[in-house]
């Protein structure tokens, strides 16, 4: 699965198909005179899907842990990976927002989900309320 993380300046290079879940990336070669440049332009990435800028945490977790947690629940072990350069929203799509789960713990939401909860205390919580 693929997140795309909101950006108030979308990139120029990017290029994103929700219907076939690729992201392509065209980048400009470096035209420098008598130098030989044989990079690459295009680049193309398929992903199982591809989550957009609006899509809620409630979505993500529902599309990418659900199957992942229902395993769990039945005796199979499960690892739900994030990778990414730093920034990318990570942390945000795992736990939530910063600062949210230390308000959880205080009790500031009580017993129910949090809409802003990430995957993690989701995948808990959805453990928990099972047993």
């Amino acid at each position: 699965y693929a997140r795309v993380r909101p950006s108030k300046k979308p990139s120029r290079h990017l290029e994103i198909d929700y219907a076939e879940h690729a992201i392509a990336m065209k980048l400009e070669r470096k035209r420098e005179e008598a130098v030989v440049n044989n990079q690459r332009e295009n680049y193309s990435f398929a992903f199982s899907r591809v989550l957009d800028m609006s899509t809620t945490q409630d979505t993500v977790f529902e599309t990418v842990a659900r199957p992942v947690v229902d395993s769990v629940l039945n005796g199979y072990n499960g690892t739900i990976f994030a990778y990414g350069q730093t920034g990318s929203g990570k942390t945000h799509t795992m736990f939530g927002p910063p600062g949210l789960m230390a308000r959880a713990a205080e009790g500031s939401f009580g017993a129910g989900v949090c809409p802003h909860y990430g995957l993690c205390p989701r995948g808990v919580l959805d453990i928990i309320i099972t047993f």
